[in-house]
């Protein structure tokens, strides 16, 4: 059984678990965020096992809501769990009475955008670069830049 929620520091052990990041340390640096309230944390979970992630920044790019670093397990992918964590991260904008919220996809992620325009998500037309460093699992640090499109919904 699927179910999506805002996860909490008891869940940081299955979370690293389930979804590990090494050196990366995604989900404890994620939780201070959410702790700092900068943003809200969701994870999706099958059978109590998380399959998920994703983050909902309160202040994005254009000073509104985004939903990042969406995120489901190759294996989870296309029963449900992206859908439930955009749908949840949207009912936590409506709850603070926030009308649009925006999502970036990579320029080569047609799967992601496919899904995105599917659930309503609109091309705004903007583009944007990022570039970071994270760690593979061998503990080498990379450099990647990725490049997107920025999609809105309005609520």
């Amino acid at each position: 059984m699927l179910t999506v929620r805002v996860a909490g520091p008891a869940d940081l052990p299955e979370l690293d678990a389930a979804l590990p990041t090494g050196r990366n340390d995604v989900h404890a640096a994620f939780l201070r965020r959410q702790e700092a309230g900068d943003a809200a944390y969701l994870a999706a979970w099958v059978d109590g096992v998380p399959v998920g992630t994703g983050v909902l920044r309160w202040t994005g790019r254009d000073s509104g809501p985004e939903i990042t670093n969406l995120q489901v397990e190759p294996a989870a992918r296309g029963h449900g769990a992206g859908t439930a964590l955009i749908r949840l991260a949207e009912d936590l904008v409506r709850a603070r009475g926030l009308t649009q919220v925006s999502i970036a996809v990579g320029l080569d992620n047609d799967r992601a955008a496919s899904l995105y325009r599917r659930l309503g998500y609109t091309d705004t037309g903007v583009r944007q670069t990022d570039t970071y460093t994270y760690f593979d699992p061998a503990g080498a640090e990379h450099e990647v830049t990725e490049h997107s499109r920025v999609l809105v919904r309005h609520l």
